[in-house]
């Protein structure tokens, strides 16, 4: 799980990377483009100015460092026109741009490194100052890298919270199961145990048929168990490929509940149906008769004697409620929420000897969630009811 919060990290992490450096990396070439485009025009503004203006030597840029210089056929130095008051005589800018390595084939230069680009018109070189430019060139990037930097740290930060948020399903889902299995294999080793202790036993004593007694019981037992595992395996691969069919909910319900009246009798129980006729619903029958029988059994085990089980149906706008309620001891309110999970037991050492495993309630929501519906329970005065709502399509 480290490894995979670590992964994820770094994943979401070069994303923002990415893409802060590309904006990073577009904006410094956008700058720099307009300071180029700026830098050209200036040049040729600058070339035409003197071609119209060849007499006149008292023109000057106020906003730029700009001089044109003509040579001869011969390659020298014929004139030096200024166009800054900067001062400068003619033999600082012969030194100045002596010290320029002029290449006849550059165009410009690069403004992040020169303080001053130049360029060729037939025997004139026009050249153009540009430390501002540079100045502001360097600012940006400066400013930027900074900006990226800072921008690193927020995302580093960002990247955990996602990573936290993302992993999160992953990481209760990979604890449910580790909980699951280690459920499982505590709840096997108990019948294992005992059905080793009888083989042994057995050995011992071939006469003594509580060994095989014991034998078969923890093997039921485990079967029982095994079983339900299955059951909710099933239920979770087949949640999204089940096909349902349209049925009279109603008289489903109605024949199962009744199924259990022999039942309730000899537990001194009395059952109350409640139930709307002809209530229609794309369903499985099948699993709604067995999410039923797990209600039942549940409210069965747990009421108190001479007490009614109610099932009711009801079908409200697009909501279809099923209800079993049954009078007994309260669910405690900090338990409610955990009686559907897997393995989850209120009273332990009774379910136990009772041979209850807590997986009942377990599939009875996968069932319902199956039919995209949700299941709840409430108890209040001494009445405990499930309650199952599912929307009808």
């Amino acid at each position: 799980m480290k490894k995979l919060k670590n992964k994820t990290c770094a994943l979401i992490f070069s994303i923002f990377s990415i893409v802060c450096i590309a904006v990073v990396v577009g904006y410094n070439v956008n700058t720099y483009n307009q300071q180029m485009e700026n830098t050209r025009g200036k040049l040729a503004q600058i070339e035409r100015i003197h071609r119209n203006n060849r007499s006149s030597k008292q023109l000057v840029f106020m906003d730029a460092e700009a001089y044109v210089v003509t040579y001869t056929i011969n390659g020298d130095i014929f004139r030096i026109t200024n166009y800054t008051d900067n001062g400068l005589t003619d033999k600082e800018v012969r030194e100045m741009v002596t010290g320029l390595n002029l290449n006849k084939t550059k165009n410009i230069g690069n403004l992040y490194f020169n303080h001053y680009v130049y360029q060729w018109q037939r025997s004139e070189l026009v050249i153009l100052g540009t430390s501002d430019v540079q100045s502001y060139l360097v600012r940006s990037l400066v400013s930027s890298l900074i900006g990226w930097i800072v921008m690193e740290f927020v995302f580093m930060y960002i990247s955990w919270l996602l990573t936290k948020w993302l992993v999160k399903p992953v990481e209760e889902s990979f604890e449910k199961q580790q909980q699951f299995i280690y459920d499982a294999s505590h709840e096997l080793k108990t019948p294992l145990a005992i059905i080793l202790a009888s083989a042994e036993a057995l050995e011992s004593d071939p006469k003594e048929t509580k060994w095989l007694t014991n034998i078969k019981s923890e093997s039921q037992r485990m079967n029982q168990l095994v079983m339900d595992l299955l059951e909710l395996s099933k239920l979770d691969d087949m949640r999204n490929k089940e096909v349902f069919a349209l049925c009279d909910l109603s008289e489903v319900i109605l024949t199962k509940s009744l199924s259990f009246e022999s039942l309730m009798f000899e537990q001194q129980l009395t059952l109350d149906t409640q139930i709307e006729e002809h209530i229609m619903m794309r369903c499985s029958a099948d699993r709604m008769k067995e999410l039923l029988s797990i209600l039942l059994d549940n409210a069965i085990k747990h009421a108190f004697s001479q007490s009614t089980i109610v099932v009711s149906l009801k079908k409200e706008k697009d909501t279809i409620a099923l209800a079993v309620q049954n009078a007994g001891e309260e669910i405690p309110a900090n338990q409610r929420d955990k009686i559907f999970e897997r393995f989850y037991r209120v009273d332990k050492s009774r379910n136990r000897d009772e041979g209850r495993y807590g997986l009942g309630l377990s599939i009875a929501k996968s069932i319902v969630t199956s039919h995209n519906g949700t299941i709840g329970v409430n108890c209040a005065e001494g009445i405990t009811t499930f309650t199952v709502c599912m929307k009808q399509e």
